[in-house]
């Protein structure tokens, strides 16, 4: 499954490519953090003036749809993660040809599959009771819905070409790119907040602004990045220089991975709302917030070795990959872990500073429950950034599948007699049983198959 190598380079070559890939590392790190840092301000800001101008029922409605937005991520079926991989290995072979014909190959076949989720979208919008759904009882709001409901998933489809931009970005080592816009979309997002609060738009104006605004942000670098790589016209597929049964292989087990790492972030507040209540809902996406934060940190600094690991690989740089995954296990084992468990223990003054007075008390087994599980979550990204950078993804795919069935299974089993807790322990369970171990083996091998 791993896409194809080039034929090794020099070793002036080679020295100049380790060089780059450690500056645009650092360049990358550094520039995503702040982007995500004045994301999460404008994030913060917006939120007051949009649930004063929308109130409560609108603004959980928007919040759906944002998490929805995390459903729709698997609507291209991994396609945009398979695709960055062989991005990458062609801008590691210095292959301009085949970086051309590969991202437009991957854009007609986003094309395609887009209309296809706009036209389900669009009859879902109308198929669908939606106030009944979300229980909404505002007759205003319950007007607006199928409107919104079929702006937002039109939009969503037509859009899914464009998610292709941020991993070309990635793949061509310019991350910063991707935080430069992420940041003009933030700042945009919350522009528009203020000026829809300002003028008293409908709920149906301001849905179709909000859900516009993501698709423009991806032109946008779109656009950029095809200026930066010299392409004055939209990137054409060539089959001769395109391993599409590859690219498609990749894919699927890309999906796979997708859908498990969905089920880790989003199972916890579902079962535990089944098995222990929604307040002890509450009281998990306090802690998930607080310890997500420094999860979130942590990958935008792992993130841009993905595809350097690609390029890496496609120019035979064996020992700048081995050592660019010791230094990611000292980052996190030396640096995110103590950090979390420092957290973890100061989690009730920092609730009282963030949330107020009224700030509720955490159990101490569900605080260091949740802490430990996104511990494993943080130890298992240095081993998993590796394989998606060296396409080696089979066997992780398939104790994937196997693990979260066991973690659902123990979540059910210990939520249902140790309520919330519980819930995390199976959880943290089923993964360290299965999918942790299967990650970390699977990463020794990969490490040990690099050539000398």
């Amino acid at each position: 499954m791993t896409i194809a190598s080039g034929p090794r380079t020099t070793s002036a070559a080679t020295s100049a490519a380790r060089v780059r890939r450690g500056q645009a590392w650092l360049r990358g790190a550094g520039a995503t953090l702040a982007g995500r840092v004045f994301s999460i301000l404008c994030t913060l800001a917006q939120v007051p003036i949009a649930l004063r101008h929308l109130g409560t029922d609108a603004y959980g409605v928007w919040m759906t749809l944002v998490g929805l937005t995390m459903l729709l991520s698997l609507a291209d079926g991994g396609l945009t993660l398979g695709a960055k991989n062989a991005l990458s290995a062609a801008f590691g072979r210095d292959d301009p040809a085949a970086l051309e014909a590969t991202a437009g190959e991957t854009l007609q076949r986003l094309f395609r599959w887009g209309l296809v989720v706009a036209a389900i979208g669009l009859a879902a919008a109308w198929l669908i009771d939606w106030a009944a759904l979300f229980h909404v009882h505002d007759r205003h709001l319950a007007a607006d819905l199928p409107l919104a409901m079929g702006c937002f998933l039109v939009v969503a489809g037509l859009g899914l070409p464009l998610t292709l931009a941020p991993q070309l970005v990635a793949a061509v080592q310019q991350p910063w790119l991707v935080a430069l816009w992420n940041a003009i979309g933030g700042g945009l997002t919350l522009l528009v907040v203020a000026v829809a609060a300002q003028t008293g738009a409908s709920f149906l104006v301001f849905i179709a602004a909000v859900s516009l605004l993501p698709v423009a942000v991806n032109v946008g670098m779109g656009c950029h990045i095809a200026w930066r790589l010299g392409w004055k016209r939209w990137p054409r597929a060539n089959a001769a220089v395109t391993d599409r049964a590859a690219v498609t292989t990749m894919s699927r087990w890309f999906f796979v991975l997708q859908a498990g790492a969905l089920f880790y972030l989003t199972a916890p507040a579902v079962v535990i709302s089944l098995t222990a209540g929604v307040t002890a809902v509450a009281l998990y996406n306090l802690l998930q917030r607080l310890f997500g934060l420094l999860v979130q940190v942590h990958w935008l600094v792992l993130a841009p070795l993905w595809p350097a690991y690609a390029e890496a690989g496609a120019r035979g740089d064996h020992e700048w990959v081995r050592r660019s995954v010791r230094l990611s296990w000292w980052i996190t084992a030396g640096g995110f872990l103590p950090v979390l468990f420092v957290t973890a223990w100061l989690a009730p003054t920092l609730l009282r500073w963030w949330i107020g007075a009224s700030a509720p008390a955490i159990p101490p087994a569900l605080l260091w429950t949740a802490a430990a599980w996104h511990g494993l979550f943080l130890l298992n990204q240095p081993p998993a950034t590796l394989l998606n950078g060296l396409g080696r993804l089979r066997g992780v795919a398939i104790a994937t599948v196997v693990g979260v069935v066991v973690a659902a299974a123990l979540m059910f089993g210990l939520g249902s007699r140790w309520g919330a807790p519980g819930v995390l322990v199976g959880l943290s369970l089923g993964f360290s049983l299965i999918g942790w171990p299967a990650t970390l083996i699977a990463s020794r091998r990969a490490l040990a198959a690099l050539p000398s």
